[in-house]
């Protein structure tokens, strides 16, 4: 059987493709990001009886991501499918968007909301996954970085276009310019999509991708979570908590957004240097202490030392490329697998902290939520630190020691 089919000179740095993954992303996350937004006109267009029931739109595509994840990347291994997965994913995810645009009624429009994150998980871990079998381990957190760092920009920039463009062509129109720039995301793929890889020889290595990246997927669990924990009800504290304008709160959501760019690429650098691993750890311990800040500052009523840590988790909390180049430290014919499956993780992870935020932020407040994500951050800066004994990855990848 061939073996996993890269041409040299992509090898050595990936050539654009961590930047067309980045901009694969940005789409993605502008359309997972600009739904929610839009919740109040869309409850408005389809005479809903209560806006709050438009809220499953969100709800539809994340548990649709969540559950099929992992099913495409099994068809990406094992069935030597990466390219067909990410040709089919990138289609789907067209369909949808006109489909969302043009939707008669609320049932439909939910029914391509399911459709969308089943493409858009699909799409985001053949992305990384083609993107770990074309860069080489010691330069994989900074690719890695370059195409997270589209999902960062889509919550900076996406979210606030997609709003202005709102007040012209409303929100179908906006999901239209969305499916525009979808197909010109598609067309940049075409010329990876027709060199390759071809082929993955036999897999190797650890039995089960979801054993061999089991501290990972619970890192990123517990990473998330946090995530969904703080980031939630963030914009409800300062305005019901603390009274700050909008003017002021779009300010610090923008800086939030920019430092997490910002750290993304921070953070690719740093697992380059330091090891994935290490890395990531050391940012856990870093959130860990501005969580500390937050939970203190909110229990104070603090509203300037709370929005100073806010920044301070923006910053320490976009480690995501470590915990992606780590999830693809194994065999080239198991990749697609460990990357889906994390991806889920990463999905689970945010709901349920969201979950859980619904119930304690409105009732408790935000310093409980904090330290509910201190207690989290914890057991996964914990579980990361476990010694992984696996073997290493074709090339010279060193595994998960790192």
């Amino acid at each position: 059987m061939a073996e996993w089919s890269v041409p040299e000179a992509a090898r050595r740095g990936g050539g654009g493709l961590p930047w067309i993954a980045g901009l694969t992303l940005f789409v993605l996350g502008s359309d997972l990001n600009l739904v929610a937004p839009f919740l109040s006109a869309i409850a408005t267009t389809f005479h809903l009886p209560r806006p709050g029931r438009a809220g499953w739109l969100v709800t539809v595509f994340a548990l649709s991501y969540t559950v099929t994840s992992p099913v495409w990347g099994y068809i990406q291994d094992r069935m030597r499918a990466r390219r067909a997965v990410l040709g089919v994913g990138l289609g789907a995810f067209l369909v949808s968007e006109a489909v969302s645009a043009a939707a008669p009624t609320y049932g439909t429009l939910m029914a391509a909301r399911a459709l969308g994150g089943m493409a858009a998980a699909a799409v985001t871990p053949a992305a990384y996954a083609w993107i770990a079998d074309w860069v080489p381990w010691q330069r994989r957190s900074r690719a890695m970085a370059v195409a997270s760092m589209g999902f960062s920009v889509a919550t900076v920039a996406g979210v606030p276009l997609g709003l202005w463009g709102s007040q012209w062509w409303s929100w179908r129109g906006v999901l239209w310019a969305l499916t525009a720039l979808g197909a010109m995301v598609g067309a940049a793929w075409v010329p990876y999509l027709r060199i390759g890889p071809v082929a993955a020889r036999p897999p190797s290595g650890p039995s089960s991708p979801k054993a061999a990246g089991l501290p990972v997927l619970a890192a990123s669990f517990f990473a998330f979570g946090t995530v969904g924990l703080v980031y939630t009800y963030l914009a409800w504290t300062f305005q019901h908590r603390f009274q700050w304008p909008v003017g002021r709160l779009a300010l610090l959501l923008g800086l939030y957004g920019m430092l997490g760019v910002g750290g993304n690429a921070l953070m690719g650098w740093l697992g380059d240097r330091w090891g994935k691993r290490a890395a990531a750890r050391r940012a856990m311990v870093a959130e860990g202490l501005s969580l500390l800040g937050m939970a203190v500052a909110a229990s104070g009523r603090l509203g300037g030392a709370l929005a100073a840590a806010v920044l301070g988790f923006g910053l320490t909390q976009a480690y995501l490329p470590n915990l992606k180049a780590m999830a693809s430290a194994v065999s080239p014919g198991r990749r697609g697998q460990s990357v889906a499956w994390n991806n889920a993780a990463m999905y689970a992870g945010l709901m349920v902290g969201s979950g859980v935020a619904t119930v304690v932020v409105p009732r408790w407040g935000l310093a409980w939520a904090a330290g509910m994500g201190v207690l989290a951050l914890t057991a996964g800066w914990t579980v990361l630190g476990r010694p992984y004994r696996g073997r290493h990855e074709a090339g010279g990848s060193p595994g998960l020691r790192r």
